[in-house]
């Protein structure tokens, strides 16, 4: 498995859980080789059948800090062009990368838990909204900073939130004033689904969740996957079509009868990779 500067992987581990670290000092900042290694990371792992879950954690004091604002200045002084529709094209482009090198997350074929400690700030938030499952301790907290920085969100936060939190009045709020906002806060408002005690409990939570979906056929939960995905992106009557053309050659599967037997005999199936 490849190694990186910015990112730490461990697994996958004999029951199929793999573990992504942000590892880019204390506070993780997000750099452009940050960005290039993650997009290069994610793009591999879903590609490795060993992998039937993921967990997304940070090494350091916090989670992420968001963009690191030293490397992307420096970054934006190279654009050699003096004409603004150029430069916007430019620009354009290079937010669309940042973009794709997230989305590498949610296309993965595997379930992937963000399990969050400390600050997950701007960035962050972002990375959040592409996992499937997301997680924090109790001392943990957000903040969709982008604003304080003469910044719309770009990088996928505007864009999926609403789709996964039902409070717009909220999400409007906490995107226009870059305010904290508390785990329990981010709880209530749907972004997590669990908040535990400390950090070391959600650890432990956090890896008892990844090797019970890890357990399940992989044909059913990416199939799974791909249709929560693609229903919250269409209307209810494409998704119900699109489901019944994925359904019909993946009900072939011989997934199908082992589960059903390892029910009948009330053990445990054992499932081939994909």
């Amino acid at each position: 498995m490849s190694t990186y500067q910015t990112l730490r992987i461990e697994g996958p581990s004999s029951t199929g859980v793999a573990t992504v670290f942000l590892s880019n000092g204390k506070v993780n900042a997000m750099s452009s080789l940050f960005f290039q290694e993650i997009g290069e990371c994610f793009t591999a792992l879903a590609k490795d059948t060993n992998i039937r879950c993921c967990v997304l954690r940070a090494d350091g004091k916090y989670f992420t800090v968001g963009l690191d604002l030293k490397d992307a200045a420096s970054s934006n002084n190279t654009n050699e062009t003096s004409d603004s529709a150029r430069k916007a094209l430019k620009q354009r482009l290079h937010v669309l990368e940042l973009q794709a090198t997230f989305t590498t997350l949610e296309n993965c074929p595997f379930p992937i838990i963000f399990a969050c400690h400390g600050a997950c700030i701007g960035g962050g938030i972002d990375l959040s909204c592409c996992c499937d499952i997301r997680v924090a301790s109790n001392e943990a907290w957000f903040c969709i900073k982008e604003v304080d920085v003469g910044l719309a969100a770009d990088l996928g936060t505007l864009q999926r939130i609403g789709k996964l939190c039902g409070n717009a009045s909220t999400i409007r709020e906490l995107s226009y004033t870059a305010r904290k906002f508390t785990a329990m806060e981010a709880k209530e408002l749907g972004l997590l689904s669990t908040v535990y005690e400390n950090n070391t409990k959600m650890l432990k939570g956090v890896y008892v969740l990844a090797e019970e979906i890890a357990s399940k056929s992989p044909v059913a939960i990416y199939g799974t996957k791909i249709n929560l995905n693609y229903s919250r992106d269409h209307t209810v009557a494409n998704s119900l079509d699109y489901q019944a053309t994925w359904s019909g050659p993946m009900l072939a599967t011989e997934d199908l009868p082992k589960s059903f037997i390892a029910s009948l005999q009330k053990k445990k199936a054992t499932y081939s990779k994909l």
